[in-house]
């Protein structure tokens, strides 16, 4: 055998184990990273949606909410507002405008919408590029 170093399992090194434990260290950083980021752009969302809804009692502009689920390594958060789905597809979308009696409402055609579903939407994602460096 020539004076060379030879790396392996039966000298006390392992290349392979010592650079894949660093890869899953790196891996499982990042993806707190990631999850940080995600949760943050989701509140920062929740918080606009809070400050910029219609709030005629204020019950529809308090009911927004955020849920978070993590599967197959993918971060997922939904901003929602909890029992008033219908009226916040009536709000982005626009509506037609009847009266208690079903006529029109001083106007013909449909409701503007609003837009501020997607002002929250462009905060959280600059959170979340904010976050990661993007």
């Amino acid at each position: 055998m020539s004076d060379d170093l030879v790396i392996s399992a039966e000298n006390g090194f392992d290349f392979a184990l010592v650079t894949g434990s660093a890869i899953d260290d790196f891996n499982a950083a990042e993806d707190a990273r990631l999850k940080t980021a995600v949760a943050s752009g989701a509140a920062a969302a929740r918080t606009s949606l809070r400050g910029d809804s219609p709030k005629d009692t204020g019950e529809y502009s308090r009911s927004w909410a955020v849920d978070s689920s993590d599967e197959d390594g993918e971060h997922v958060a939904v901003v929602y507002n909890r029992g008033r789905g219908p009226l916040t597809h009536l709000l982005v979308d626009g509506h037609e405008s009847y009266n208690q009696y079903g006529g029109p409402y001083g106007r013909v055609g449909p409701a503007q919408p609003e837009g501020y579903m997607e002002r929250a939407y462009e905060r959280g994602l600059k959170v979340i590029e904010r976050k990661l460096g993007v």
